[in-house]
């Protein structure tokens, strides 16, 4: 089938499935990323078998969504599946985002015993473990780096149901997903092992778990949640600690620790700084010295006490970031800031009062403007490139040039120090090799970061906040950069543009 009339026959019945809502409906915005923190266009996101694709900037939106909690699936080739699990409010937009894990792919020969090797996991496979008249099947894998900004493409939330049935917040300390493929002329078929077979795959730790074993949990896609299977068992080598584990099916897979004593945050109100109430921020803490992420309890508890504003369960005694972010038509509403958290004991669902209470949190506001420019490679096979631009990962924005090598990017924010990067545009022959070979590593979406770049800063100017299409001469103008790919370093220049500045 055609590939634009099929988004256009899944975007029809999405909005159809949720214009046939009768209750109450909210609003879902979601960016997809990679590991990079550059988004991800043509992404699939499927809710309930109805999907929807991700722009050039990695969003995509979802407008009257029925009221109530969802794990939505997210595609894209070259990558593992991520999901993300909600809870969607009555007239308020949930604002997400997801990261996408790139994965490795080898061939091998189901009737040998097999040992495949990747970056960060070994996994061990017994001969005859698939029920199968191939000689060769496909293996797709990857590991996550969770001590680093990779940790939020672990999908769904740090939280688990234990073997007791007990739920948790989880500490992780690796995480990995494998997939088997038989290959069809049709497609891919997926395989399983066969019952009485396992694989055996070993993995680095990240951090110091407690005890000689480690919980072992897997994913479950319909209720978002990791699901205690097991445990690991820890062993050394060459100084560092491995996780030994037996799996009986292929899925995600994590190694994790419950977080048994927690401590709340609890943020009653968000403002702007004069002072006008801001209604649907993102909020979260991310763990400095534990690798662990914590969102709002409501999106994976109900709680038992009901509390006005939002309210995350943290590890105590440790170093968290806390962040909290916001967007309208007219810039963005950002806050971060480092804070340890208390010893002692305190729950968002029973008594948040008794931890961290924050009667208001402040979002600085960010302006946005637009911001245009010329790029010129010497070496590149084309004029054109694709355009990130943005500061932190939140406000990070996309484009393409023209032929001229010229572009213009809406909504960048100001009175912060922004990155603007390029990368050649994907070939034709890489997109048809992709459509084609859906399962094939897709080069031209990891970009390094090496790659050519230039530093710049926008001054605040309330007065200049127009969009390109609106007064493409109001821009701000970054002028003419020329390099080389072979010398990035010609691009490493700093371009102040100030209130009043004559380069609009």
């Amino acid at each position: 089938m055609n590939m634009r009339l099929h988004t256009t026959i899944s975007l029809i019945t999405l909005l159809l499935f949720f214009a046939g809502c009768d209750g109450p409906t909210g609003s879902v915005s979601i960016q997809v990323i990679d590991v990079f923190g550059h988004p991800l266009s043509g992404a699939r996101l499927t809710v309930k078998r109805h999907s929807r694709e991700t722009d050039h900037g990695g969003w995509a939106m979802l407008d009257r969504a029925p009221v109530g909690r969802y794990t939505i699936e997210v595609m894209h080739p070259g990558y593992l599946p991520s999901y993300r699990t909600l809870e969607i409010k009555t007239n308020e937009t949930v604002t997400s985002r997801v990261m996408m894990q790139p994965y490795e792919q080898r061939e091998f020969r189901p009737d040998k015993k097999n040992l495949i090797t990747g970056k960060g996991i070994e996994i061990e496979i017994p001969a005859h473990a698939f029920e199968t008249s191939k000689k060769e099947l496909t293996i797709r894998f990857a590991s996550v780096d969770v001590s680093g900004p990779a940790l939020e493409a672990m999908p769904g939330e740090f939280a688990g149901r234990e073997l007791t049935g007990r739920s948790s917040q989880i500490e992780s300390f690796g995480v990995w997903n494998i997939a088997v493929f038989e290959k069809e002329k049709d497609g891919s078929n997926e395989k399983e092992l066969q019952p009485v077979k396992s694989v055996t795959v070993r993995v680095p730790l990240h951090g110091k778990p407690q005890g000689k074993s480690v919980p072992l949990w897997s994913f479950d896609t319909k209720t978002g949640l990791w699901i205690e299977q097991g445990a690991v068992v820890i062993g050394s080598r060459s100084g560092k600690d491995w996780g030994r584990a037996d799996l009986k099916h292929f899925s995600w897979w994590n190694i994790d620790q419950p977080i048994r004593n927690k401590v709340a945050i609890w943020v009653q109100s968000f403002e702007d700084e004069k002072g006008t109430k801001l209604f649907t921020p993102s909020m979260s803490g991310r763990g400095k010295d534990y690798n662990g992420i914590s969102y709002p309890y409501d999106l994976y508890s109900k709680p038992a006490v009901a509390v006005p504003g939002s309210c995350i369960d943290v590890k105590p005694g440790a170093a968290i970031d806390l962040n909290a972010f916001f967007a309208d038509s007219d810039g963005y509403y950002a806050y971060s800031a480092e804070m340890a958290t208390p010893t002692g004991g305190s729950s968002c669902q029973l008594n948040p009062e008794a931890g961290v209470v924050i009667p208001v949190l402040k979002l600085k506001r960010y302006p946005s403007v637009c911001v245009r420019g010329r790029v010129k490679i010497k070496d590149a096979r084309s004029s054109r490139f694709e355009i990130y631009l943005g500061a932190h990962e939140m406000f990070r924005r996309h484009g393409k040039t023209d032929r001229d090598g010229s572009f213009c990017i809406n909504h960048v924010p100001t009175g912060m120090k922004s990155r603007l990067m390029f990368s050649e545009t994907e070939s034709s022959w890489n997109f048809l090799s992709r459509l084609f070979s859906p399962f094939a590593p897709l080069e031209a979406q990891l970009h390094s970061e090496g790659r050519p770049y230039a530093y710049f800063t926008i001054e605040p100017d309330d007065t200049v906040a127009f969009t390109c299409e609106r007064s493409y001469q109001r821009c701000y103008d970054v002028g003419l950069l020329e390099g080389s790919f072979g010398q990035p370093a010609i691009w490493r220049k700093e371009i102040e543009v100030m209130p009043g500045d004559t380069r609009r």
